[in-house]
């Protein structure tokens, strides 16, 4: 009875899922970066840091960080929470870093590994720019926050503390989205 109940699912499963030829198949590789297409409601966003499960993430248009954060397995015990703006909306092509609490006093620069979105940043972001320190982090936060935000990178030429030159090393480690 158990070789006819097998034998009969194997039959259904050949008959849902002919077997596909490798003439149907391309196996051409490719030199060229493969585009990703997302539907026109969907946004890639990506998630690294303190959170379990870090990466790129395809989500719907109007999803804020709070839900990308669970998506990703919720904050690491040690991750810095103060500071995040939970409730903002996620646009295509963000990075979001989760911040860590371990942080060793030798080398408290943590690397800027992509761009850090001015908008969203938090302190401990910021202090990871080159040139940038405690006192001038809180500048930036505090011009962001007067202004509602940031609408482009030149915007930070009005903070106390960034000229033209310092604008131009932090410029390739940032974006206003």
């Amino acid at each position: 009875m158990l070789i006819v109940f097998v034998g009969t699912g194997v039959s259904l499963y050949k008959h849902r899922f002919p077997d596909i030829s490798k003439d149907h198949i391309d196996f051409k590789r490719s030199s060229k970066p493969r585009k990703i297409h997302t539907h026109k409601n969907m946004v890639l966003v990506q998630i690294s840091g303190a959170v379990y499960f870090p990466g790129v993430y395809t989500l719907l248009e109007g999803t804020r960080t709070h839900e990308l954060i669970q998506k990703a397995g919720g904050y690491r015990t040690h991750a810095q929470k103060e500071g995040l703006n939970l409730a903002k909306v996620l646009k295509d092509g963000q990075h979001v870093i989760i911040p860590s609490q371990q942080t060793h006093p030798i080398t408290a620069k943590v690397p800027v590994i992509s761009k850090v979105d001015i908008n969203s940043a938090t302190q401990v972001q910021l202090k990871s720019l080159p040139g940038i320190g405690p006192k001038l982090a809180s500048q930036i936060l505090l011009a962001r926050k007067k202004s509602h935000g940031f609408k482009s990178i030149q915007d930070l030429l009005k903070v106390k503390g960034i000229g033209p030159s310092k604008l131009k090393k932090i410029k390739p480690y940032v974006l206003a989205l």
